[in-house]
């Protein structure tokens, strides 16, 4: 797991200067907790491949790289765990990035994973990988 400093209190603001814009630790499911680094609100401009609004997540695991099944496994955990804010905020799309380099959690790198997530009827449906 990697480690950064700045503040695990809570939640930041969805928009933030700096990354990552949240730094701590939560449960996503019992027995399962990601160090959450960025949440931002993405309002889907002309250049998004899927348009419309979406909320992303980045977080770091302690989930080897090397076991992507379980990887992907805590995404989609991730997104259910996420998604009554994603609702809340008023979007239909949410996207979940698994960072492995502080590089990625600086946004300067892309995530060693990335999902995006639509909502359906009964909760968050893994969208493309």
């Amino acid at each position: 797991m990697l480690c950064f400093s700045g503040s695990a209190a809570s939640a930041q603001p969805l928009a933030n200067a700096g990354y990552p814009n949240v730094d701590r630790q939560l449960e996503v499911a019992p027995g399962d907790t990601i160090q959450l680094l960025s949440r931002m609100l993405l309002d889907g401009g002309p250049a998004m491949r899927l348009p419309g609004r979406r909320l992303e997540f980045h977080y770091t695991t302690r989930i080897p790289a090397s076991d992507s099944v379980q990887r992907i496994a805590e995404a989609d955990r991730a997104a259910q765990f996420f998604g009554a804010e994603a609702i809340d905020a008023g979007v239909r799309r949410l996207s979940i990035g698994i960072c492995d380099t502080k590089a990625c959690a600086e946004r300067r790198h892309p995530p060693a994973m990335w999902f995006m997530y639509e909502r359906t009827a009964t909760g968050w449906r893994r969208a493309r990988s």
